[in-house]
């Protein structure tokens, strides 16, 4: 094949490459300030909200949802209900600190799409928080993802709260 004259043998194109968010990052508790519930408060009371920030840059990646985790353990699910949106926590029944003074209470910040991370087997990422309140004083800890912190019902209007995470 011969080239017989000015015809263009080449061309040029720009390509626009959009990158997509995986969602490769987990829900992160913030802190909180300090809260009160007194006993004998009706039912539907708030305690407190707990928040989560997701890095990840966009829906559904980046969006929290709160439960509270369904675990033999966990003696507070009976007691509180959390907005699944929101954070709130409010309570389920009229407390009487004279019957029992601290209840301890886990709740977990879900994100709204399959992980991206190794081994997780499809599911959202997500993290817990474990609320634990004693007679005796505070009791602090943290283990990898899980925060340990006082929540505790008071007749008192101060309750003081500490989270490590």
């Amino acid at each position: 094949m011969k080239n017989n004259g000015a015809q263009q043998l080449a061309s040029e194109a720009t390509v626009y490459i959009m990158l997509e968010d995986v969602n490769d990052e987990i829900p992160l508790f913030t802190e909180r300030e300090q809260e009160t519930v007194l006993e004998g408060e009706p039912i539907g009371t708030k305690v407190t909200q707990v928040n989560a920030i997701d890095k990840d840059g966009t829906f559904p990646n980046n969006q929290v949802y709160y439960y509270i985790v369904d675990s033999p353990r966990n003696e507070g699910k009976e007691f509180f209900e959390i907005n699944l949106q929101s954070g709130e926590i409010f309570t389920k029944t009229v407390f009487d600190r004279e019957k029992k003074g601290a209840y301890a209470l886990e709740v977990e910040a879900r994100d709204g799409a399959p992980s991206a991370r190794p081994n997780s087997n499809g599911q959202p990422n997500s993290v817990r928080i474990k609320a634990k309140g004693t007679t005796e004083g505070m009791e602090i800890a943290s283990i990898a993802l899980h925060c340990l912190c006082k929540l505790s019902l008071s007749a008192d209007a101060e309750k003081k709260v500490l989270m490590q995470i």
